[in-house]
């Protein structure tokens, strides 16, 4: 008999039906579909609960998907069909590598996330309800969650591919050049009318290297040339270390000054050794990842129920 729905059933044997379903997986269920606008909600009358739409079939045995499993992750990701496929295919790996999440380690997770943001127990109940899930259910996403993790870790973080080596990194770094953005480091300072005659007495002053001294300024801050609004563009063309700006404002002037001047370079090999690792790693593991998935898929037969 082929599993077909599991839609409506009384509910003194709604437990037992929906227990030995999840722990046999594979073992035939079927009830029949009725309509459900006839349906009532009395406790004589029957209800409707999860319906049984795939069952995914490997060497190491099988799950059914149901249409529970489409809810969305617990950091709210809408889940697809081929997604859930994959859950449960890692789900029968983990099997085979006697990969185990406990109660305890779930517990412990548990309690340091909820630690971590001030929440009991209740709150936390609340949470995974507004996503679909009770206490319970929302603790098993918790365990599909970390063996899934943790396969993947054993699985693909652990290829002999993912060492990169500095030979590696160097002919990235030949074959993708980098350069900095031109930077400027400017300081500011506004005087006052009374202290400083005209915009003349401030560039004078400058000119003689006597007003760096003589004002208090703010502190540095960089932008870079992209940054530079094009009618200020002409004055960064001075050299370091001068004013190159002195605008008038209604109690005196702001006055902007040039400290530091770095000019467009290629990036060195030890600016950007950190980041090409991370970025050849993470190619790696994208690789090597997409190549379980498909092992996974090509060993398993996915029978789905219209």
């Amino acid at each position: 008999m082929d599993i077909k729905y599991l839609r409506t059933v009384p509910k003194r044997v709604y437990a037992c039906i929906l227990l030995l379903s999840m722990i046999t997986h594979n073992m035939p269920v079927y009830t029949e579909a009725i309509d459900e606008k006839s349906i009532h909600t009395t406790e004589k009358e029957t209800v409707i609960i999860d319906a049984i739409i795939a069952t995914v079939f490997t060497t190491n045995g099988s799950r059914i998907i149901c249409t529970s499993d489409m809810r969305p992750t617990l950091d709210g990701t809408k889940r697809t069909f081929d997604d859930v496929v994959l859950d449960k295919l890692i789900e029968l790996d983990a099997e085979t590598i006697n990969i185990i999440i406990s109660d305890d380690e779930i517990d412990r997770f548990l309690e340091t996330v909820q630690k971590d943001a001030g929440l009991d127990r209740e709150h936390l109940s609340e949470l995974f309800s507004q996503l679909g899930y009770s206490y319970e259910e929302g603790r098993g996403q918790v365990r599909l969650k970390q063996l899934i993790d943790r396969v993947i870790e054993y699985r693909v973080r652990n290829h002999g591919s993912m060492i990169i080596e500095k030979k590696d990194v160097v002919a990235f770094y030949d074959a993708h050049p980098e350069y900095s953005e031109e930077e400027y480091v400017l300081r500011q300072a506004v005087v006052l009318k009374k202290d400083w005659e005209d915009e003349a007495t401030i560039w004078k002053a400058a000119k003689e290297n006597k007003l760096y001294d003589a004002i208090t300024w703010e502190e540095p801050f960089t932008i870079k040339a992209c940054e530079v609004a094009l009618d200020k563009s002409s004055m960064l063309n001075k050299a370091a270390k001068n004013v190159v700006s002195v605008e008038a404002t209604e109690e005196g002037y702001e006055i902007t000054y040039l400290e530091e001047k770095h000019e467009k370079r290629l990036k060195t090999l030890d600016e950007r050794y950190d980041q090409i690792s991370y970025e050849l790693q993470k190619n790696c593991f994208d690789k090597n990842l997409k190549e379980y998935q498909e092992k996974l898929r090509a060993s398993a037969k996915i029978e789905k129920y219209e």
